[in-house]
């Protein structure tokens, strides 16, 4: 899958005081009290010297933080539940001193994921870690949050900032294996052409025999075809759903699934594919990839023509294609409105399957047939 643009963010980290250095404030104000107190100027001395060092500390911090930015690199296409790689850098922008103890974390790994730890980073340079992330819902990831805080120096600061950086990630749905009966519609072969004929060897279906040339030769001939070709498969998905239906997104979900199943399936078999859905307007998209991004990408909406997916299923579906019909919807509230198609069909909701033959027109080709005599 192609990566995307990588994308980068300065990042501006806001400098706080953390526990250890409010405790040495606390330490370090009462000593110089004490010492007061007690006119001990050893004691006023430390406390003085403790103020300094945090004082020194802030400005350390301070300077630390400045001149960061962060960039991701992610790939353009996931599918959920499967991991993909994703690569953080920090990067030193400034031209003296280096960044030090620089922790970065970003909103697309897991909860318990840390992230990374940069020490140091020089002037003018970057460091960058891999990690694997997941995502478990198909969707578009436009954005991701990230996190970057500092500890440096000695812990008594804690510097931090967050910002957003584009993704763009299309997470295609989790691809479930389509029933038997779609199966079988997959793997379908067309036999291949004659090529000539040839002597019988072991082996070779008696289906092929041609019983002519056996005739003449005495010999047992059969027909040499070249090899089977996959024939087009076109995918339908609709949601037409009959007035009051309740509607559920889960199994709109699980039928996107077996969508990408198919899809997957015929795109490893060489097969030409064709997917239309209502979805998408019904405009056919005649590759594995488009078709797979616009299942990322598909909002639910029923469909309140059914019409529209009749239109479809008669001008989507090309010449010698076999048709796999999907829908979220239950096969008894549609099965009536498919019309009648001249090629092998299976019709899919998430919860079963129907095989549908091929409706011949016999009536027009007598008819036609007559008037032509």
């Amino acid at each position: 899958m192609n990566d995307a643009p990588a994308a980068a963010s300065r990042v501006t980290l806001r400098v706080r005081l953390a526990p250890r250095g409010i405790g040495l404030i606390v330490i370090a104000t009462e000593a110089v009290l004490g010492g007061a107190l007690l006119y001990d100027e050893r004691l006023i001395s430390l406390g003085l010297v403790g103020l300094l060092g945090v004082f020194a500390g802030w400005i350390a911090a301070a300077w630390n933080a400045r001149g960061l930015s962060v960039s991701r690199r992610v790939p353009g296409r996931a599918s959920a539940g499967a991991g993909f790689p994703v690569t953080v850098a920090v990067h030193n922008e400034k031209r003296w001193l280096a960044a030090r103890r620089i922790d970065v974390r970003d909103a697309l790994l897991p909860a318990d994921d840390p992230g990374f730890s940069a020490d140091p980073v020089p002037p003018g340079e970057s460091r960058a870690a891999s990690f694997r992330a997941v995502a478990m819902k198909r969707g578009v990831i436009s954005a991701a949050r990230f996190r970057v805080s500092s500890r440096f120096p000695l812990g008594l600061f804690e510097a931090s900032g967050e910002g957003e950086l584009r993704a763009g990630i299309l997470v295609r749905p989790r691809p479930a294996p389509p029933p038997r009966e779609a199966m079988r519609l997959i793997h379908d072969r067309e036999p291949g052409e004659l090529s000539g004929v040839r002597e019988h060897r072991p082996g070779d279906p008696f289906k092929l025999v041609h019983w002519a040339a056996t005739a003449r030769s005495s010999r047992l001939i059969i027909r040499d075809l070249d090899s089977p070709t996959p024939a087009p498969l076109a995918i339908l998905f609709h949601s037409c759903a009959a007035p009051g239906a309740i509607l559920q997104q889960g199994p709109f979900e699980t039928a996107l699934q077996i969508a990408a199943g198919a899809l997957e399936r015929a795109a490893k078999l060489g097969i030409p594919i064709t997917f239309a859905a209502g979805f998408a307007g019904w405009r056919p998209v005649r590759s594995a990839d488009a078709a797979l991004d616009a299942l990322a990408a598909a909002i639910y909406a029923p469909e309140p023509r059914p019409e529209a997916f009749a239109a479809a299923a008669l001008h989507c579906i090309p010449s010698g294609a076999r048709a796999l019909i999907l829908s979220d919807r239950p096969l008894a509230e549609w099965r009536g409105i498919v019309p009648p198609l001249r090629c092998p069909a299976v019709l899919l909701d998430p919860a079963g399957a129907e095989v549908v033959r091929p409706r011949m027109r016999f009536g027009a080709s007598v008819a036609a047939g007559a008037g032509q005599a």
